[in-house]
């Protein structure tokens, strides 16, 4: 009886990881009763968990060189393009997902910002790191003649992104709803 109620658990267990895109994991535990966890496709999840980020820009281009450099431990989950934009598809993102940080882009000056942020205290989204861009360096930006030098532009944002993630991570900040400077 035990042995079918077991094969039965794992059978469940197989079947709501396939759902949910990660394979059970059989142990035991130190009174040899056997525990079933789910875990993540990836081997290394542990040591290479990858989180949710939304950037918010004015300029694609920019976004997308953002995106693609702030992996491995991160993914893009949303481009947020306006202040409409991003009162309607942050809430819906972040009820679906969850999103450890939003990194805006120099096309959102303090009236703009101002206004999502407002909308996030007042309407209760979940909490994540806001990241904004610091003026000293923003006005050091340079005029873009071209894709190309956007697409380098955004690889370095990205690159930034990543740092402070990651010290925020390390001060046990991350995910919290603050406001940081990158």
């Amino acid at each position: 009886m035990l042995f079918y109620l077991g094969l039965l658990c794992i059978v469940l267990a197989i079947t709501t990881a396939t759902a949910h895109q990660h394979f059970p994991q059989l142990s035991f535990d130190d009174n040899n009763h056997l525990r079933i966890c789910n875990a993540p496709l990836s081997p290394f999840s542990e040591i290479m968990a990858v989180r949710n980020l939304l950037i918010a820009g004015r300029t694609h281009i920019i976004g997308d060189a953002v995106a693609r450099n702030v992996g491995p431990n991160w993914q893009s989950v949303g481009f947020i393009g306006s202040v409409e934009e991003a009162l309607t598809k942050i809430p819906e993102i972040t009820r679906s997902k969850e999103v450890y940080a939003i990194a805006f882009g120099g096309g959102y000056d303090d009236a703009a910002f101002g206004q999502i942020w407002d909308a996030a205290k007042r309407e209760d989204w979940p909490s994540m790191s806001w990241l904004r861009p610091d003026p000293a360096k923003l006005s050091k930006t340079p005029g873009f003649n071209n894709d190309e030098e956007r697409m380098k532009y955004g690889a370095g944002v990205g690159e930034r992104v990543v740092d402070v993630l990651a010290g925020l991570e390390k001060e046990g900040k991350l995910g919290k709803m603050d406001v940081t400077l990158y």
